[in-house]
């Protein structure tokens, strides 16, 4: 549904107090409808560049994955998720959280988050919404195997995540947040879901930002309410078959207008990784807000280590992490992240403490030292002796962190959950290299 007036038809429709919210929010927030007449001179104003599917969603069925088929029943889907749910929680364990309170209200002390959820999984196919008060979410093999069916990875794929399988009892809100750093597709496969959809511009990230800071202060539910203070957004009503392609970092909110089942594919590539790095302050205020904040801090210093050793060097011993490293051509990619890198580097060291510190300087230092010749390339500068490199690196390229930081972590890999990481016992010290006092010389 993509007019405004089917957009509130199907809000009336609902007839919820949610669905009023997000009919008022129509005025209040100015919003627009996804076929939107005016979306090039409101990027001109929002100061937005590029292509317009870098900045809004773009919703259509051939945006689906090919493999999906055209039609999953109710009784169908309750089969899948019946059949997948215990196998993914026999494979990662308390690892993930499958089942989500959304309603702060409800009183957890009469029905557990686990039997709310499956009564929204047995009412599947008795085309009951039931009142439960619970999303259940979790990594389906079956959709992932449809999913994978014909699937073409685009270009210089860092990470793909495994389909994700959500049901959304009717009437749940997810309320403002950001979309991950990859590119997402949703695709409503029973159902209808209203959307409202920012994008990531300057102003909606640093207000968005704002709003997780003071959030954290006292996790109180109204500071999150800033969706008046945001620019450009678009509503529309999403329904079975259509498939929802969502850019990185765009702001959302939605509503289940009936109970929906969504699955959702997600891949994170070089360029994201790139654009990821000016994004670095909300992603660290969003950890803030996070009851498990201090895992996915330590889950994404360890992903960002290995993707930038994959993008920068060599293994010898590994054929397939070489497909990854960035080609030394002029204007490239490789271009692109030293363009960005000492503007960002400050945020960068602040979100990943001192002891992922040492191993990112590792990482530089054995790219720069593999470099041809004497000059950084990275500023064109010339140092005086390979061995000088890392002071280098430290000095024009990096932060240096002399102080004892507790948030500092350890991360490594692990390969049974992928991206995982292992908190290190104690705070970790970080002292002076030793040959700090070495000179450097450099061409002003």
């Amino acid at each position: 549904m993509a007019t405004l007036v089917k957009v509130r038809a199907a809000l009336t429709a609902a007839s919820t107090e949610n669905a009023t919210l997000f009919t008022s929010l129509i005025d209040s927030c100015g919003l627009a409808p996804y076929s939107w007449k005016g979306k090039d001179a409101a990027k001109r104003k929002l100061g937005l560049d590029g292509p317009d599917a870098v900045w809004y969603p773009v919703m259509a069925r051939n945006q689906a994955p090919v493999g999906l088929p055209k039609t999953l029943t109710a009784k169908d889907l309750q089969e899948i998720v019946l059949r997948d749910l215990p196998s993914a929680r026999e494979y990662f364990g308390d690892r993930l959280e499958y089942f989500t309170a959304f309603d702060p209200a409800q009183d957890s002390n009469e029905t557990s988050e686990e039997d709310a959820g499956m009564q929204v999984i047995n009412n599947l196919a008795a085309a009951s919404d039931g009142a439960s008060g619970v999303i259940v979410s979790f990594p389906s093999e079956s959709l992932e195997e449809m999913c994978r069916e014909k699937l073409i990875h685009p270009e210089n794929l860092l990470r793909s995540v495994m389909t994700t399988c959500t049901v959304l009892q009717g009437d749940t809100l997810l309320s403002l947040q950001h979309n991950n750093e990859g590119t997402t597709v949703a695709t409503l496969l029973y159902g209808s879901v209203a959307w409202i959809v920012w994008p990531p511009s300057d102003h909606n990230m640093n207000t968005l930002q704002t709003a997780y800071e003071q959030y954290a202060q006292d996790f109180d539910e109204a500071k999150m309410e800033v969706a008046k203070d945001l620019h450009g957004g678009q509503i529309f009503v999403q329904t079975a078959g259509d498939a929802l392609r969502i850019p990185p970092f765009c702001l959302m909110m939605s509503l289940a207008l009936k109970t929906s089942v969504l699955t959702t594919n997600s891949h994170f590539i070089v360029e994201n990784f790139i654009d990821m790095l000016s994004k670095l302050p909300l992603l660290y205020a969003w950890y803030k807000t996070e009851t498990d904040g201090e895992r996915h801090q330590s889950e994404f210093n360890c992903s960002m280590l290995r993707y930038l050793d994959l993008m920068l060097n060599d293994d010898g011993t590994e054929e397939n992490r070489n497909m990854l490293k960035l080609p030394r051509t002029k204007d490239g990619l490789l271009d692109s992240l030293f363009s960005i890198w000492d503007s960002t580097k400050d945020d960068l060291a602040a979100i990943m403490g001192p002891a992922d510190s040492v191993t990112m300087v590792k990482i530089w230092e054995e790219f720069l030292i593999s470099i041809p010749g004497r000059e950084c390339r990275m500023c064109n500068k010339s140092v005086r002796s390979k061995k000088l490199v890392k002071k280098h690196f430290i000095d024009a390229h990096w932060v240096k962190l002399k102080k004892r930081h507790d948030w500092g972590r350890a991360v490594v890999p692990n390969k049974d959950v992928g991206e995982s990481a292992q908190q290190a016992e104690g705070a970790i010290v970080v002292d002076d290299d030793d040959d700090d006092d070495e000179e450097v010389e450099a061409d002003e």
